[in-house]
């Protein structure tokens, strides 16, 4: 008798409901983890863009101890690149010319991912030419970051002085993604995939006082000044930040 009951039981298929029932329930389950498992992963990217800042900013805080306590200026990077970028302002991205030895690199390439964010997505839609990653670019160095040394349009930055005068080293920035620079985000961006300047976009950041973090960019879409160009008295307190060493 017992035979007989456990191979009806072992025999027993399962009917077509409770088959719609577990797979309803796996669907469920998968809808729940997915955003989940998303957000994680773009976090790991975030945190990974985080830490080649970081390692990049304390190697440009390296550098300038190395220098007299001065931060690179237009001419510094060694010349001859074939863009002429150094002589035209463009030390806010061949500055990495200079700190390459402090991330133990030899000579720049599209290889080096300490330069790369992950998420870096070019400029697309306001460039017809940098439509790709920027550190796919040898006219950018190879490289996702700025320092804040852009003069075309302000004095609001870092170039050609000594670190000491900065007053606030926990505020003034020192090392950027691109795209902060511009007000847009990477990351978690409000416009998706366009890049499009906008107030309170976030980006990766790092600070003379050598710590990094993801703050908040002021941006005025009344006048669309450069956001890196602002003066400090134009900047929002609460953001955490300013351009200039003031």
């Amino acid at each position: 008798m017992r035979r007989q009951i456990w191979g009806r039981c072992m025999g027993r298929a399962f009917t077509l409901i409770e088959l719609l029932v577990v797979i309803a329930i796996i669907a469920i389950l998968a809808a729940m983890l997915l955003p989940v498992l998303s957000k994680a992963k773009a976090n790991a990217v975030q945190t990974k863009c985080l830490s080649n800042l970081k390692q990049i900013d304390i190697a440009m805080l390296q550098y300038c101890a190395d220098n007299q306590d001065m931060t690179p200026g237009d001419y510094t990077a060694p010349l001859g690149d074939p863009f002429d970028e150094v002589a035209s302002g463009g030390i806010w991205w061949w500055y990495r010319e200079l700190v390459n030895p402090y991330v133990g690199i030899k000579q720049s390439t599209s290889n080096d991912f300490v330069f790369q964010c992950p998420m870096d997505r070019g400029w697309k839609g306001v460039s017809t030419y940098w439509v790709n990653p920027l550190y796919t670019y040898e006219d950018l160095d190879w490289g996702s970051y700025n320092y804040n040394s852009y003069s075309n349009e302000s004095a609001n930055n870092l170039a050609n002085i000594k670190l000491v005068t900065v007053r606030h080293p926990t505020r003034t920035w020192l090392m950027c993604e691109w795209c902060f620079t511009w007000a847009y985000s990477w990351h978690n961006s409000l416009t998706g995939s366009a890049n499009i300047s906008y107030n309170n976009a976030i980006a990766n950041v790092g600070f003379v006082d050598g710590h990094s973090g993801y703050i908040r960019v002021y941006y005025n879409a009344g006048d669309g000044s450069f956001a890196a160009a602002y003066a400090t008295d134009e900047i929002p307190g609460d953001c955490g930040y300013q351009n200039a060493p003031d």
